[in-house]
This record gives structure tokens, C-alpha cells and sequence, in this order.
């Protein structure tokens, strides 16, 4: 129905009255309204959960794994350097040649290294498997803590020397048909050193001995001081200074009595050499 339609379908008295209401003025609207009209629409949030169209989500980048993972790399990294520090600190003292009599050379894991090679001093440092040629003789040191004397012939690995606070048990192991003669310095107390031979276990505390390890037999003689050994499995016993104890398993046996004279005059000389203040402790 257009304008003209519906004119003709009122009344007499209804077009007056529309006549009435058109002929007011449009009311306009105060400023204090407005004012708020807007601030209502300028601070109100937008709510987009209706529109659910793929192109109007856009993904917002979270920083939460970027943060998490830098929270926990900081911690990491100094924990990772106390503990190099720790275990620098921790370290034992290097081994070092001593002296040497009737050599030229000696095998450590396996490489041949002349006596004078500047390769020799890292070579030796942290320990490893040590040969001596026949005829021979070579003591290593390892700072106040320990001395070795290693006979021609002899096979062994030598040990890291022990710690200062943790890693404080080190053993070696120890060829058939070679000599070792040990003896501890005040760095030692509180480690413990133990050498396996094939046919004995013998463990030292702090003393000075000799350990012959032969074909079928171990023989142990101890100068100074205590030691502990025992055959494979067996129970520990203890040697006492000026004492031997010779393990032949062959025999089912164990040998005790003094310790052989000629172990007696070489450790005796073996403590004649060692350095200042390598004040022996047992």
C-alpha cells in the first residue's frame, strides 16, 4: 500500500491527527547523550564468538614456550657449570715420570713414547695401561698422594690418583709376571687404592709395599703400615708391617710369613727418594 492508498483509507479524524503529528519538529538530541552514546561504544569489547569463519580467526602467537624453555636453560646452565667446576676442583693431581733407570721408552695404551717425547707428560697424566720394557725400571708420581715403582716386565693399568673430596676408590689392574712396589703420601688419607692381580685382591689404605704378581701366584709384602688382601671371592685379610702374604691358588693355599729381604732394602730405598713433602703416612 502506497502513501496515496493509505491516505484515502483513513478517516476524517485520523488524518488530522497524522496531520498533527507531521507538522511537529524533529526533537534533537543533548549533548550529555551523545557524550555517552560514545563512550559506551568506545569502551563496550567487541564479542567475535559469533563469527566463526575460518577468515576472521586469526592465530595469535603465544610467547609462554619460548619463556619456559628460557626459565629452564638459565638453571641448566649453571648447574652444568657448577658441576665442571666442582669437578675441576675435585681432580687429583696428574701423574708425572719421576725417574726412570735402564729406559728409553714405554708403552701407554698401547703407543710406544720415548722418555724425552714431549708427548709423554699428557700421555701418562690422567693414568692408563703402562708397559715397561724388560730390564727396566720407572716411578710415577701423583702429586702428595701416591708413588709408583714399576719393575721391567710389568703390565698395569694405572689409575687416575684419587680425588679430593668424591672418586676417592681407584684400583688397577694388574698383569701376570710383573712387580709393582706402592707406597702413599699425606694426600692419600681417607682414599683407598686397590690392585687386582688374576689370583689376589689386595687393598691399601696407606703403607708402603711391594705387590710381585707371578704366573700362579701373588706374593704381597708390606714395610709399613696395614694392608688388605684376599684370594678371588674370599674373605679379606689383614697384613701386618714387616710382613708377607703369598696367594697360590693353584694350591688352594695362602703362604704368610716375612716379608722377603730383598722387597725390604727396595722399599726402603724407595723411600729415600721420594720428593719434599711427600711425608709418607700409615
Amino acid at each position: 500500500m502506497n502513501d496515496k492508498e493509505h491516505n484515502e483509507a483513513l478517516t476524517d479524524e485520523q488524518r488530522v491527527a497524522r496531520n498533527a503529528l507531521d507538522s511537529l519538529p524533529v526533537p534533537t538530541a543533548r549533548e550529555e547523550f551523545r557524550s555517552s552514546l560514545r563512550a559506551q561504544f568506545l569502551n563496550t569489547p567487541v564479542d567475535r564468538s559469533a563469527d566463526d569463519s575460518p577468515s576472521s580467526v586469526r592465530p595469535r602467537r603465544s610467547r609462554a614456550p619460548r619463556r619456559s624453555i628460557q626459565l629452564v636453560a638459565v638453571p641448566v646452565a649453571i648447574a652444568a657449570l657448577l658441576v665442571l667446576g666442582l669437578g675441576l676442583a675435585n681432580r687429583g693431581p696428574d701423574w708425572q715420570v719421576h725417574a726412570y733407570s735402564q729406559l728409553d721408552h714405554i708403552t701407554v695404551d698401547g703407543q710406544r713414547l720415548s722418555l724425552d717425547s714431549p708427548e709423554l707428560a699428557p700421555a701418562v697424566a690422567r693414568g692408563g695401561r703402562v708397559q715397561v720394557p724388560e730390564g727396566g725400571s720407572l716411578e710415577l708420581l701423583a702429586g702428595n698422594k701416591l708413588l709408583l715403582q714399576l719393575e721391567g716386565g710389568t703390565a698395569m693399568t694405572v689409575p687416575s690418583a684419587p680425588g679430593r673430596w668424591f672418586g676417592r676408590h681407584v684400583h688397577s689392574e694388574m698383569d701376570p709376571a710383573g712387580l709393582v712396589r706402592v707406597t702413599t703420601g699425606p694426600g692419600f688419607v681417607g682414599s683407598r687404592y686397590a690392585i687386582f692381580t688374576g689370583q689376589a685382591e689386595i687393598e691399601i689404605t696407606g703403607t708402603t709395599l711391594t705387590v710381585i704378581n707371578g704366573e700362579s701366584s701373588t706374593c704381597v709384602c708390606v714395610l709399613e703400615g696395614k694392608v688388605r688382601a684376599c684370594p678371588p671371592g674370599g674373605s679379606m685379610e689383614s697384613i701386618e708391617s714387616g710382613r708377607r702374604l703369598t696367594f697360590i691358588p693353584d694350591q688352594a693355599g695362602v703362604d704368610r710369613g716375612d716379608m722377603l729381604p730383598a722387597e725390604k732394602a727396595a722399599l726402603t730405598g724407595l723411600r729415600t727418594r721420594v720428593p719434599a713433602g711427600f711425608e709418607l703416612r700409615r
